[in-house]
């Protein structure tokens, strides 16, 4: 296994090569990350002087080749001289050239390929040569064939993966061919290669997880089905209390002992970690035998889908692997014992140490790496700014997606009944109608069910997990009640809106309860608003707004008044904003409910000026 690394075509290392040595030398790549490389080059290094005064910053191309073959290549953005004069260098991936390009305010409806197309037309057209992409292979495809997006002045790269990768779970490879740089967007199944090498675990799995402990571990599961009707019901139910399809009464195999166990488990799991029980509902399923089946799979399968581990390459010696066999979006096989464990990851992440091999790792993860709670906020707010079209254009793309989804080609929609059985097992009469993306409910991951009671949409994401029982994108039940994500619609009619506490009426919205756990609440509104909330508040309003809360952003074009129930204001940041403007003037006022004074603050050019109270 040879690594090399070239600086402008020409050689900057080549192992054991004293005139082309570096040190401290890391190369990281990871799925839809543009990955780095970065090390220090001694004074010996024929390639040294190439570093002097800053010259290759932004244009110098390091490119890193395994046995010959290009696994990075990207641009030097960093380059200092250490305490030792040895110089690091940093480079940045060539998918980096995106960030160099900023979209424009644009209106997207159509297909992926489209969108993908405008947007790559859109980064070459701002670019240098080197920096542009060729559109390659487009496999993701939008579940309803149609998608409507906007773009707002951000970076394509940000577009991209914000509006293509995370929605359609579509991932970017970089593929040269004939000297011209293809980038495809494809589904994790098409990225890399299913690993013949497969990774067997002992107890020691969890040594290697940074977000599973053995807390995290179920050994024994109690699966419902569907739920009974009244006539089905048998003589344990209890009055008062739905019943459901259990799995008493089937097949004694190696996780069902007895045929009067209503539970599945793994004895060598028990033994090592004791009785851990949950419950898992699947109420699509009828029939009891499919019902355990379910049930063994997630057992040993559908638990670990958040599963993260992290490899080195002493760690996959110890259990007799290669490290340098598994790349970037290669599917693994991995079992472990006692926990039962089988399923498969991708490796989503691989570091290598060119001058210690020994400390190469890799990250197997059915999950995206997650963000920290920071970035996560930040993320909102950018979103926020960037991507809420304008008023007058959210119905028309409310009106114009659903138009498309109700014409387009039906893609994979499957008719299926849903039956009322008598106390034979006869079927009597049809009790639902699916609409499924699947040939059955139980290989669907998405459908509509319609019954007497209502029509819903329910979705999941594989069809090991179960159905949904708690919560639901959009429902029409008998009640008179509408529940949904999102409504668009010209005008809603009413004397109030309701949504937890909240009332909304003549155009005012008035929110008198404190927000749970730790949502973002958003109002736009060119009335009065009039909010009260904890956490993470966003107000936008055009004429009078008043906030009490922690984390807020406010906004308004007239008058904004900020307030909290300890009669004390906060303001944290580097500037002051006043009306979107940093350093302007303005006054802010809050009234202090237990002294029953109201205080003002005159800003001027951005420096508290003047501050006054008065009683009321």
């Amino acid at each position: 296994m040879i690594y090399e690394v070239y600086l402008n075509d020409n050689l900057l290392y080549y192992p054991n090569d004293d005139s082309y040595s570096i040190i401290n030398s890391k190369l990281e790549t990871s799925l839809n990350e543009a990955g780095s490389f970065e090390c220090d080059i001694p004074q010996n290094n024929m390639r040294y002087a190439d570093f002097d005064d800053g010259q290759q910053l932004r244009s110098g191309i390091i490119t890193v080749l395994k046995d010959g073959t290009e696994i990075f290549c990207g641009e030097v953005r960093e380059c200092t001289q250490n305490y030792d004069f040895t110089k690091h260098i940093y480079a940045v991936g060539e998918l980096a050239y995106l960030f160099d390009s900023i979209q424009p305010q644009a209106k997207y409806q159509g297909t992926v390929s489209d969108m993908f197309s405008a947007l790559l037309a859109n980064h070459n057209s701002q670019v240098e040569t080197r920096k542009q992409y060729q559109m390659g292979n487009v496999l993701v495809t939008d579940p309803n064939g149609y998608i409507y997006h906007f773009t707002n002045r951000e970076d394509t790269l940000t577009a991209i993966r914000e509006k293509l990768c995370n929605t359609l779970d579509g991932y970017l490879k970089i593929r040269k061919v004939g000297g011209v740089k293809y980038l495809d967007l494809i589904p994790l199944s098409a990225y890399g290669s299913y690993c013949t090498q497969e990774i067997q675990f002992g107890e020691n799995m969890l040594d290697y997880s940074a977000n599973y402990t053995a807390e995290d571990i179920a050994t024994c599961v109690i699966p419902l089905g569907v739920r009974l009707e009244d006539d089905q019901r048998t003589a344990d139910a209890i009055e008062g209390l739905d019943e459901y399809l259990t799995i008493k009464g089937t097949t004694i195999d190696a996780y069902h002992a007895q045929e009067t166990d209503d539970f599945v488990y793994i004895q060598s799991a028990v033994n090592r970690f004791g009785w851990v029980r949950v419950v898992k509902h699947w109420d699509e399923v009828t029939v009891k035998e499919n019902l355990k089946t379910k049930a063994e799979q997630w057992l040993t399968d559908a638990q670990y889908s958040k599963l993260e581990l992290e490899l080195s390459a002493v760690d996959l010696a110890l259990i007799n692997n290669d490290i340098e066999s598994f790349e970037v979006g290669d599917t693994v096989h991995a079992w472990a014992e006692p926990f039962n464990m089988d399923t498969t990851f991708p490796v989503r992440k691989k570091t290598i140490y060119l001058n210690d091999l020994s400390k190469n790792t890799i990250v197997l993860s059915n999950t995206k790496v997650s963000k920290s709670y920071t970035s996560q906020q930040s993320d909102a707010v950018s979103q926020l700014k960037n991507e809420i079209p304008q008023t007058y254009s959210v119905l028309e793309e409310s009106q114009n997606r659903a138009l498309a989804m109700l014409l387009s080609e039906t893609q994979g929609g499957h008719i299926v009944y849903e039956y009322h059985y008598d106390s034979d097992g006869k079927a009597e009469y049809i009790e639902a109608i699916n609409i499924c993306n699947g040939t059955s409910i139980d290989q669907s991951t998405s459908r509509w069910r319609w019954s007497f009671n209502g029509l819903g949409f329910l979705k999941r994401n594989s069809t090991s997990d179960p159905w949904p029982t708690s919560s639901i994108p959009i429902a029409l039940t008998n009640d008179g009640k509408i529940v949904a994500e999102q409504i668009g619609a010209g005008t809603i009619s009413g004397c109030e809106m309701f949504w937890g506490n909240n009332n909304t009426y003549s155009g005012h919205l008035h929110y008198d309860e404190p927000i749970s756990d730790y949502p973002t609440l958003t109002v736009e509104s060119n009335a009065t608003t009039v909010v009260k909330g904890n956490y993470n508040t966003e107000i936008r309003s055009n004429f009078m707004t008043s906030v009490s809360g922690k984390n807020t952003i406010v906004s308004g074009t007239n008058s904004t008044a900020l307030g909290s129930s300890n009669g004390s204001l906060s303001l944290y940041g580097d500037s002051l904003d006043i009306n979107g403007i940093a350093g302007a003037s303005g006054i802010i006022t809050w009234v202090d409910t237990t002294q029953r004074k109201v205080f003002g603050l005159n800003v001027t050019k951005g420096i508290v000026t003047y501050i006054h109270s008065a009683d009321y």
